[in-house]
């Protein structure tokens, strides 16, 4: 059983639906955008772009950290609760965007 992370309060969505089977990378690329890899290094595919409120530098972590808790919490759910619930307004940025590639 594949288990998932549903993401509620996305300004530009409803819900998104993440896969959390499989390796990750998360990382900042500048302050304003969090990326996830999943499956893959391609950087064309298997890429989750979340974009956010500005954070004070690039080297601030509070988001990578915040989507690599979630991801963990999802991780230690019972198999029999497939799905993780996660509020975007619980993000440390307003989230604006998710956009999957």
């Amino acid at each position: 059983m594949v288990k998932f992370i549903k993401v509620n309060g996305i300004a530009s969505r409803e819900v998104l639906i993440i896969p959390t089977k499989n390796m990750m990378q998360i990382s900042t690329s500048d302050t304003t955008t969090t990326i996830v890899r999943y499956r893959t290094s391609n950087t064309d595919i298997n890429i989750l772009v979340i974009t956010h409120a500005a954070m004070s530098s690039s080297s601030n972590t509070a988001m990578s950290d915040w989507v690599t808790k979630q991801f963990i919490a999802a991780g230690q759910q019972p198999w029999s609760q497939p799905m993780y619930n996660v509020q975007a307004s619980d993000a440390p940025y307003l989230i604006s965007n998710i956009q999957v590639n």
